[in-house]
């Protein structure tokens, strides 16, 4: 009986010393070397966008958080967007806006028409398409196709 449970126990031992000689070939067989490969790499390029994302939003100034969009939003609304500092009527758009009143919300109008009164020659007041910032850019600086529209441009 003795010998029996010798014998158990050493193939026991032979066999778990097996599978650890031939792990690589088991982890070949069940492709967990390529597995691990592709979490790596799919965690290498998760910190490059974030690295990116992280860039984009120094450049853009913040104007990717919402904090600072409603920051950049109340300060626009404090101020009296018409020359004349009397309110225009229900937050409608200027009649000289370029962009269709149905196109802009009426907090989007109300900062346009405070963009108005500051804006210069060769100037124009653009929005973004999809994140709905609102810019003054000198007329060189814009570039059709990414998303930006012209709100407002300089008249004389």
């Amino acid at each position: 009986m003795e010998s029996i449970i010798l014998v158990i126990i050493i193939t026991i031992v032979v066999l778990v010393v097996i599978f650890l000689l031939l792990r690589e070939l088991n982890c070949w067989y069940w492709k967990i070397n390529e597995r691990l490969g592709v979490q790596q790499e799919q965690l290498k390029l998760q910190k490059d966008t974030i690295q990116l994302l992280e860039t984009l939003v120094k450049t853009n100034k913040g104007f990717s958080s919402i904090d600072t969009f409603d920051k950049n939003l109340k300060n626009s609304l404090t101020s009296n967007p018409h020359p004349n500092n009397t309110p225009h009527p229900n937050n409608t758009p200027h009649p000289n806006d370029s962009l269709h009143p149905e196109k802009l919300n009426s907090e989007e109008n109300y900062i346009v028409n405070s963009k108005i009164p500051d804006l210069n020659e060769n100037e124009i007041i653009v929005i973004h398409s999809a994140s709905r910032v609102i810019k003054r850019i000198h007329k060189t600086e814009f570039t059709d196709g990414r998303g930006w529209i012209i709100v407002k441009e300089f008249e004389k």
